[in-house]
């Protein structure tokens, strides 16, 4: 349980309005009131019980409960759209890395057959094999 209440939850604990929470008890000091380090003014649990001694501090947790469940719930959307958007990252990602993929098994099994049927170069003659041939010839 929290020790510090904001002005609204402890004027609901106490069963009043705001205004008179305001009026009644925080503008003639019956109830005190404190500032946290950003500024913002709570009231100890312990003062409001010294004030108003019947309260049902139970009731607050209670009332936290359906915010919680909000919350946990926008969460997991947010959760489930960021999934749903990298599963269909990955999907596309994939997609390119098959792509990419059948491009150069293509460019392999092309440049396979381009070597397979080249003509190998005849080797060249040497010179005694040349004069030769021409004396032979003539």
């Amino acid at each position: 349980m929290k020790t510090k209440l904001s002005i609204t939850k402890a004027a609901k604990l106490a069963n009043i309005s705001r205004t008179t929470f305001y009026k009644h008890y925080l503008d003639k000091g019956t109830i005190s009131k404190s500032k946290d380090s950003r500024g913002k003014i709570f009231i100890e649990l312990s003062e409001l019980l010294r004030v108003f001694p019947d309260i049902n501090i139970n009731s607050t947790e209670q009332t936290e409960t359906p915010d919680l469940s909000q919350g946990l719930a926008y969460d997991l959307s947010e959760k489930d759209k960021t999934i749903q958007r990298l599963q269909y990252d990955l999907s596309k990602q994939s997609e390119a890395f098959s792509d990419r993929e059948k491009w150069y098994q293509g460019q392999i099994e092309y440049l396979t057959m381009r070597l397979e049927h080249q003509n190998p170069e005849k080797p060249k003659k040497g010179l005694l094999s040349r004069l030769a041939k021409a004396v032979l010839d003539d």
